[in-house]
């Protein structure tokens, strides 16, 4: 009993030290890291007072902290660390959901989210095999399945919108085992109503207050509240009109402000595209933006964890508006949770939103917007490939609206971490969790000023 308590004693003695030694064998060559760096458009000078702050880690115990300014030798300062993080992933879920498996499952959903229709086909699924059937909507539902919720928890009930008679769907159930199966439900003709939501809410003390408006395309709306933003919590449980905007009007988006006392809401009605904020206390308007934007649709740049189509990106300090006309407007937040048009750009072309853009996109997207120039910076982390580990996208746009675009190809990926490193740990070389790029321009010194 000894010896093997002495022997295991030594086998993770020996684990560890080897752990060690390959922690530092990474470390040392994560200080190395560096740029290639290839010019596709414009000068190299563009880029000199433009700084890259970013994060990538393998697992979740080595992690690499790069500051690097492109344009300058491709040198870039790296810190490595290896044991616990504090980075840990961001919530960044929509807080409210309308939840509605008719039209708002064709990606796939598992069992614990199957309602009696999709139970009734699955009950005639056979194990390992994948049952398709046609159904008549109405015959199981007098109003959609809808209800806004916080994470599984509900917070409306009153949502009430008509299934329409001639409403036809597509169930599709695969079975795993004889518990578990997976789902998808599309309109059988592939043309049919749609039904989405928007949302933005926060917690105050023990109830949850949310704001969220609903895409019903041309689906009876008469028993809603009425046409806007809606507001509901989780005490109450009710929705009500918190905003009334004209029938018609697209909602893009609901986000609020740090300490939860203003809402945004981007909108579209009739081509001209908004951007209001307002006081949540009382729902009175603080600030109403036209956006200078002529082409009557935005466009969407990426898709968010449910692959909903987003035609907007922000960050704390920044939003981007993309159009249909290949327009990006950029508008700043200042200090006073207001916004402010800073620049807008012409973006065909631009190798940043070069497809197939990533599910991630959002996270591997930055930018910087100061004095009418805008730096986009794209993470090009592809999980399929991992030649593409690191490598960024530059683009910067000046004042006149010319642009430089710079490729960065990074010394530090897979194929130069070999598995060994990692002894059977998740060996997957990443960006950090949320928002692993931030990009930033420097401020102009002032003897560069007087010069």
């Amino acid at each position: 009993m000894r010896r093997w308590r002495f022997l295991t004693l030594a086998l993770a003695v020996l684990l560890a030290a080897g752990l060690g030694v390959s922690a530092a064998h990474v470390q040392a060559e994560g200080r190395n890291v560096v740029y290639d760096e290839t010019i596709l458009q414009g000068e190299a000078g563009d880029f000199s007072d433009v700084t890259l702050h970013l994060k990538n880690r393998m697992g979740n115990e080595l992690y690499w902290l790069t500051d690097y300014h492109p344009g300058t030798s491709g040198a870039a300062e790296t810190h490595t660390r290896y044991g616990k993080s504090d980075w840990t992933p961001g919530e960044d879920k929509p807080p409210v959901q309308a939840v509605c498996h008719l039209l708002n499952a064709p990606e796939g959903r598992n069992d614990a989210e199957a309602d009696a229709m999709v139970e009734n086909v699955a009950a005639r699924t056979p194990e390992h095999e994948t049952r398709e059937e046609v159904l008549r909507a109405a015959d199981w539902y007098a109003y959609f399945p809808l209800k806004a919720e916080l994470y599984g928890e509900p917070l409306a009930d009153t949502l009430q919108i008509p299934v329409p008679e001639d409403l036809m769907v597509r169930v599709t159930v695969s079975r795993t085992d004889d518990k578990h199966y997976s789902f998808t439900i599309r309109e059988a003709s592939g043309a049919g109503p749609t039904l989405d939501a928007v949302s933005a809410g926060y917690r105050d003390g023990e109830i949850t207050r949310c704001w969220f408006a609903l895409d019903t395309g041309e689906l009876d709306t008469a028993l809603l509240p009425g046409s806007g933003i809606l507001k509901t919590d989780s005490a109450a449980r009710r929705a009500e009109l918190a905003y009334p905007l004209p029938a018609g009007t697209k909602v893009h988006d609901l986000w609020l402000s740090p300490d939860g006392e203003t809402l945004y809401a981007l909108y579209t009605l009739d081509g001209a595209h908004t951007l209001t904020a307002l006081r949540t206390e009382d729902m009175t308007v603080r600030q109403t933006i036209p956006l200078p934007i002529e082409a009557e649709a935005l466009s969407p740049i990426w898709r968010d964890e449910r692959l909903k189509l987003v035609p907007l990106w922000r960050s704390d300090s920044l939003l981007l508006v993309a159009a249909a006309d290949e327009t990006l407007t950029a508008l700043s937040l200042g200090s006073d949770g207001l916004y402010t048009v800073q620049t807008q750009v012409n973006i065909a072309g631009d190798a940043v939103f070069a497809p197939p853009l990533p599910l991630q996109f959002r996270d591997l997207l930055s930018a910087c917007a100061q004095d009418g120039r805008l730096v986009l910076a794209r993470q090009q982390y592809v999980e399929e490939d991992p030649s593409q580990d690191m490598n960024l996208i530059l683009s910067v746009y000046g004042a006149d609206g010319q642009r430089s675009t710079m490729e960065c190809r990074c010394s530090l990926g897979r194929e130069a971490l070999p598995e060994r490193y990692f002894y059977g740990r998740n060996n997957q070389l990443q960006p950090g969790w949320t928002r692993p790029v931030t990009v930033t321009i420097e401020p102009e010194k002032e003897s560069e000023k007087m010069a």
